[in-house]
């Protein structure tokens, strides 16, 4: 993908796949894999419908923990 040279890829929040979970394929460790392995920039789209406070607080400090700097919070 990188040999294209984009500036950044989307990732999008699937709540169904259990998004923030350790699974190679949730979208948390995809958005990971994009930047820790592969060097490009990522967007990991959050989706905050149905989740708690806390939840939501969770999955961020994950993605922190990952390197992840760039999130786009939807309300749905």
């Amino acid at each position: 993908m990188g040999s294209g040279g984009p500036l950044f890829i989307d990732i999008t929040w699937h709540p169904a796949g259990d998004p923030g979970s350790d699974k190679e394929t949730s979208s948390i460790m995809i958005a990971s894999t994009a930047v820790n392995y592969c060097g490009l920039e990522s967007v990991l789209h959050l989706t905050c419908c149905n989740q708690t406070k806390d939840k939501i607080t969770d999955h961020l400090n994950k993605a922190k923990r990952l390197g992840l700097k760039n999130i786009m919070a939807l309300r749905g």
